[in-house]
């Protein structure tokens, strides 16, 4: 079977997809929102949550991080996608653990400061959470006070041997692993 090239790594892929989800259009040729965006950037988020080695890889590519760096700054991007993209940004300054030149955290850092603002920048973050879709959602329901059947079914559950749970967690969840 002939090869088609080198395989592309899904992280990379992904962010394509978020790209080319950017530049969707509606029907009459205008820029339209696309929930599709949003979507991506709560995956790329979740990835690279206290993954290191995901944000390396995530930073391999550097188009990556200045089409972050312009996703965050466009007009055109709804306040969602712009705080979500924000937040992607924040993860590869402080999940980064690279000591390379040019992929480090304090290059990231300087990165959004010299071409978003970091005034600019944590703002984002403010107009996320007033936007509608973070005010409509409803405060967690309060929780009921413990009682004593409760308390009865708290100390069941603290009868676990938490080696035998150690050992199954570690055989049965796969490790972050990229190459």
């Amino acid at each position: 079977m002939p090869s088609l090239g080198a395989p592309e790594l899904l992280l990379h892929r992904i962010v394509r997809y978020l790209a080319v989800a950017s530049s969707m259009k509606n029907k009459d040729g205008k820029p339209g929102y696309s929930y599709v965006q949003p979507i991506i950037l709560k995956l790329l988020i979740t990835w690279l949550a206290d993954c290191p080695n995901a944000v390396q890889c995530f930073l391999d590519s550097r188009p990556h991080l200045t089409y972050l760096l312009e996703l965050v700054s466009s007009t055109s991007s709804t306040v969602c996608v712009r705080g979500l993209a924000a937040v992607l940004l924040g993860e590869c300054v402080i999940y980064n653990k690279s000591s390379e030149n040019g992929k480090d955290g304090f290059t990231i850092a300087d990165a959004i400061s010299q071409k978003i603002g970091l005034t600019s920048y944590f703002l984002k973050f403010d107009e996320m959470q007033r936007s509608f879709i973070f005010s409509s959602v409803k405060p967690a329901q309060s929780h009921k006070p413990l009682t004593r059947s409760t308390t009865a079914s708290m100390a069941e559950i603290e009868d676990v041997d938490e080696n035998d749970l150690f050992s199954y967690l570690e055989t049965s969840w796969p490790k972050c692993h990229f190459g």
